[in-house]
């Protein structure tokens, strides 16, 4: 400081001074054992202390707590911190005249640090985000104990505001006394009361108020006294003497204590346990309550009794539950609720009505609504006395209703016993609301009801949501009943069991139709749910069922109830075979069938039919034959693209997309398919098996197509069946279909369905589908044949090359039979080793083994690799214009050799050129006759070959035995195999002679 702030005294010297962190105050200690504190800006000396000698100083700098989001900034205090060593005392001043906030009893040998210093260097950039100090100020004790001080920012507030600093000083004190309690007790009461009515200021009272009503384990008697208690002080004073604030308390009070005496008649209401067992039928009951046929009850009960025996099933699932509190606390009651207070000067006690909390949680809204309606629901307590105790409250009829909907729809374990208590509460409800919502005209719908159907529309509980349904609509009957006949009393009325009356009013009033609508269609939901909970193999670890609603059927499009049937159909791995009852499929199917799936319960898989059944007298369209086994083909393909390894799951879509019968639309689905899911993955594996000429190893597979080594000869098959399918469709002449939607969901909106998408599709080219499956063919035999050094790619010329993998319906240059002879030439070699894998895939049997083989149905021969394939390598040749009696020639020879002589007898007989096959016959018998003579019986042979001409025996030296897969057959069938070469070489050609002697040779044999 200048030499202008001193203080000219010479008596006196001046020990210390500390400068506060603001630069505002300075403190001085001097020998006289004066603590002075000097205004710097001023320059003067402010305040001066006696009788500190030796004294230790310190500031303390407090910034006021923002409660509230507001742009001004905090207000800052400054303490004065003295220590007096000789008197053994700590005290704590405000700053300026302040008074003393503060004082403790502390040792005499304390010293008092307080830092007033930060970190050296540090400019207004590197100091943000750095604290600078570790603490204003501390006491350290004779043994090494660190003390700070904590001085709360209120402190500071002047003589005006020490009402409100004295008031949250007790509120604290109320929060530490509740807190150090567990259990109510006179004493814990008599503290609340004595800190409550201590408190000046209402808003701090109010804060006190609700920090007592959240206590959990205070009862509502020790509440509802708390508040009377405070109530009663303030009704005391004149009206007029109040604030605002004090009217907003008393308005709070006053609230807080209807709630609790809502809740103790609650608790009474279900305490006195005044339960009626009922003994009557309860068709009778629907009838006289409720107020509906005999028919329409027996209909409502047989729809649950259907849905029940489904649901019993299947009631072992796990599902996800709220934690419901067995006893409401009166606490958590009252954190339910809220209600904005207004003094008015014609009104200042009037009470609105209580709503929820914005914020309130799922969980606690649904144990308010268990508490409100559990126990009278089920028939525990008087329905009565529970709905007189809520007509007196100030509770919301909406908030109650929407209570009483939330309760009712929390679960789906609700019967028709329970729907009289329902049917009462929401009478009770609706009658204390406001009734131009309830009563409209006849032309609109009440917004009363509409938002209950909204409700029980969005609801998965479809049984909770079906008894909903019919109790208010039931309800909504009478109401307008009763409505009509005050408007015309002198009508002649029905009574409310006359069917044709109630038939009358429905058609009149629209709200009235939408219930009957809305019902309908939670019947057909409820028997849906019932096909969505079954677990037709009792598999366990299935995932939860697919969750169904009306709103979602109604979202969801034309195609939603296909889709979810399909999408069932798929997650159990149901075949075509399975999904109908008495249902006709070949053998090769049925087999096939077999194979997917042993069923090891059929009375559950019958269930499972005859709601098939069931759902589709209700969904005449929706679920028509054609509709379903699209969406069930496209279902299976959309599991398997998500998991390439099932592939199992694409083999039965194509066996479903088989069973189409509109040509149009199987046609349609293929080609969705195939623009989808298969031309990028097909793609990959004809390229990959160009490149590596062979069947390829999984890592290459899984890197390149996306599919493992053992699932990609089933995918080039799935292909194979797919393209032949659309060729089968493009061949066939359909009208386009008409797909209709049930008179009940008309309205419903969305997304266009699978199938009318699917005949949107454009027609499809024959030409480069036949294409497409030559290719997928030639895949096919090299991954299932497991051939080598066959590029598939290469048996096409360049046309044919760019054709592949475009989009069906386009039209490239394909090519024709007159191709390059290089090409013509590979196809030849190509389609004979197919026939020759083909043959080499037969065991080796017995020929007992073999004969009973041959014996064996058609079907089942047909089903092997060495039938199918050689008929498709025929079918390739044909195509590619190239010889079939060469490729027959060569398949009978390749069975001769591998001593399959009656399969061999069988293509024989399609043989034209005889001769040819003559000569090649001749060759294979003379290898079986050498192979006998010169291998196995050689002592013999030695013999018989002196005896046979020159030409024979020389002939049958030169011939190679071994080329013969299988020369160890008996002579009979050797016999019979020269036979067919005599009766194949004309009289006169070149190795006639020799066949006859050949012949002569095996005869002697035998």
């Amino acid at each position: 400081m200048s030499f202008r702030h001193g203080l000219p005294d010479k008596t006196r010297h001046g020990d210390s001074i500390y400068l506060s962190p603001n630069n505002n105050y300075a403190a001085t200690t001097d020998s006289f054992g004066r603590v002075i504190m000097i205004d710097v800006d001023k320059g003067i000396a402010i305040r001066m202390w006696k009788g500190y000698r030796d004294a230790q100083l310190g500031w303390f700098q407090v910034k006021e707590d923002k409660h509230h989001n507001t742009h001004e900034l905090s207000r800052v205090a400054q303490f004065l911190v003295i220590y007096a060593p000789r008197r053994g005392i700590l005290e704590v001043w405000t700053a300026g005249n302040g008074p003393r906030v503060a004082a403790f009893n502390v040792s005499k040998w304390c010293r008092l640090v307080c830092p007033s210093y930060g970190m050296l260097g540090l400019n207004n950039v590197t100091s943000r985000g750095i604290k600078l100090q570790a603490f204003q100020c501390a006491l350290i004790d004779p043994v090494g104990v660190i003390k700070t001080l904590d001085v709360p920012f209120h402190l500071a507030l002047s003589v005006k505001d020490s009402k409100r600093a004295r008031d949250l000083h007790l509120l604290k004190k109320l929060k530490i006394l509740l807190k150090e309690n567990i259990e109510e007790s006179e004493t814990l009461e008599a503290n609340i009361k004595s800190l409550l009515l201590d408190m000046k200021i209402a808003s701090i009272t109010q804060q006190g108020i609700d920090r007592v009503l959240a206590t959990k384990y205070l009862s509502v008697n020790c509440m509802q006294r708390i508040l009377k208690t405070c109530i009663d002080q303030i009704a005391h004073k004149a009206e007029e003497s109040l604030d605002i604030d004090s009217k907003l308390f008393v308005g709070h009070c006053q609230q807080q204590v209807s709630l609790l005496h809502t809740y103790d008649l609650i608790c009474k209401a279900i305490s006195d346990n005044k339960s009626v067992d009922r003994k009557e039928d309860i068709t009778e009951m629907l009838t006289d309550k409720l107020g509906l046929s005999q028919s329409e009850a027996t209909h409502v009960i047989t729809q649950l009794e259907q849905f029940s025996l489904v649901n019993n099933s299947s009631k072992a699932e796990k599902k996800v539950r709220f934690y419901v509190e067995e006893n409401m606390t009166p606490a958590s009651f009252l954190e339910c609720f809220h209600c904005p207070t207004h003094v008015t000067e014609q009104e200042p006690n009037k009470q609105g009505t209580f709503k929820l909390v914005n914020a309130l949680s799922e969980e606690k809204r649904i144990n308010l609504a268990q508490f409100l309606f559990h126990e009278s629901i089920i028939g525990n307590a008087s329905p009565r006395s529970v709905s007189v105790v809520l007509q007196d409250s100030n509770i919301s009829p909406v908030l109650l209703m929407n209570l009483l909907v939330t309760y009712w729809l929390f679960t789906d374990d609700r019967s028709m016993d329970m729907a009289l208590n329902l049917h009462h509460f929401i009478k009770i409800i609706t009658s204390i609301t406001d009734q131009s919502e309830v009563v409209v005209d006849h032309n609109g719908p009440s917004p009363w009801w509409q938002k209950i159907r909204d409700i029980c529309s969005h609801s998965n509980n479809i049984k909770a949501s079906y008894i909903l349904a019919v109790t208010c609509k039931a309800l909504a009957v009478n109401i307008f009943s009763s409505q009509t006949k005050a408007k015309d009393p002198d009508a002649d009325t029905a009574s409310s069991s006359d069917t044709e009356g109630a038939t009358e009013w429905d058609s009149v009033a629209v709200d009235i139709e939408q219930w009957n609508l809305l019902v309908k269609q939670l019947e057909d939901v409820l028997a849906l749910s019932c096909l969505l909970q079954m677990n037709p193999f009792e598999l366990k670890g299935q995932d939860e069922p697919i969750k169904v609603s009306v709103s979602k059927l109604l979202d969801g499009g034309r195609g939603s109830i296909s889709g979810l049937v399909a999408s069932y159909v798929t997650r159990n791995n149901l075949h075509p075979s399975e999904m109908f009852k008495n249902y006709n499929m070949s053998d090769s199917t049925t087999e096939t069938a077999t194979e997917v799936k042993e069923v090891s319960d059929q009375s559950m898989l019958e269930k499972v039919q005859g709601q098939l059944e069931v759902l589709r007298q209700r969904f005449p369209h929706s679920l028509e034959n054609d509709v379903l086994l699209s969406n069930c083909c496209w279902e299976n393909v959309v599991l398997w693209n998500k998991d390439p390894e099932s592939i199992k799951n694409l083999i039965c879509a194509m066996e479903f997309l088989r069973l189409v019968q509109n040509a149009l639309l199987r046609q349609g689905v293929g080609s969705m398919l195939w623009h989808m899911f298969i031309v990028k993955k097909f793609t990959a594996a004809a390229q990959l098996l160009e490149k590596v000429g062979k069947p390829p190893k999984d890592r290459l597979c899984r890197k390149d197509v996306g599919v493992g080594e053992g699932c990609m000869t089933d995918f080039v098959g799935a292909v194979c069946d797919l393209i032949d399918i659309m060729m089968e469709a493009n061949c066939e002449a359909n009208e386009v279909p008409v797909f209709n939607i049930e008179q009940v969901w008309h309205g419903i909106r969305g997304p266009a369905s699978l199938v009318e998408l699917a005949i949107d599709q454009k027609s499809t080219n024959y030409g480069l589908l036949k294409h497409h499956y030559h290719l997928s063919v030639l895949m096919h035999a090299v991954l299932s044949l497991n051939m080598k050094s066959v590029r598939v790619l290469s048996l096409f010329d360049s046309k044919g090359k760019n054709a592949f993998f475009c989009d069906l319906h386009h039209h490239p240059l394909l090519p024709n039979q007159n191709v390059d002879t290089t090409v013509s030439m590979i196809r030849k070699q190509v389609l004979s080793k197919i026939i020759s894998c083909a043959v080499e895939t037969i065991e080796s049997t017995s020929p007992t083994k073999q004969s009973s083989e041959q014996k064996s149905s058609p079907l089942k021969r047909k089903s092997s690799a060495a039938i199918k394939w050689p008929a498709l390598a025929l079918e390739l040749a044909k195509d590619f214009g190239l010889d079939i009696d060469f490729f027959k020639r060569h398949h009978v020879c390749e069975l001769y050799s591998g001593a399959h002589d009656k399969l061999a007898e069988e293509v024989l007989l399609t043989v034209n050129d005889h001769e040819q096959m003559g000569v090649q016959l001749l060759n294979i018998a003379g290898q079986r006759v050498a192979h006998y003579l010169l291998v196995s019986h050689r002592s013999e042979g030695v013999d018989l070959l002196t005896k046979v001409p020159t030409t024979l025996s020389t002939w049958l030296k030169q011939l190679n035995a071994s080329q013969l897969r299988c020369a160890d057959v008996p002579v009979q069938d050797t016999a019979m195999l020269l036979q067919h070469v005599a009766n194949n070489l004309p009289e006169g050609y070149s190795d006639y002679d020799l066949a006859i002697s050949l012949v002569d040779l095996v005869q002697s044999l035998s």
